[in-house]
């Protein structure tokens, strides 16, 4: 199993309240909101790759790996964009 089906809202209020909640779920909501994730963020840095193929898996969503340059490091690196317009 990939994660429990939550609605938006119930991960968001879980998310504020410091409730633990499921990776795929968190990514989702990350995904929803900012439209992108940096592959460096401190929060999904030991499995985002993993998370962004199981959350592709999950709801069929479109997200795109890009060329990061947000700066954090001077190192190559990608970000996750989600296509919220496919």
């Amino acid at each position: 199993m990939l994660g429990i089906k939550t609605t938006f809202n119930e991960v968001e209020m879980n998310v504020k309240a410091g409730i633990e909640v499921m990776s795929v779920d968190a990514l989702n909501y990350v995904l929803e909101l900012e439209g992108e994730i940096c592959s460096l963020d401190r929060t999904f840095t030991k499995n985002l790759r993993n998370t962004v193929y199981k959350l592709k898996e999950r709801t069929s969503k479109e997200i795109y790996k890009e060329e990061c340059k947000c700066g954090d490091s001077n190192r190559r690196h990608s970000k996750y964009v989600y296509d919220w317009a496919s």
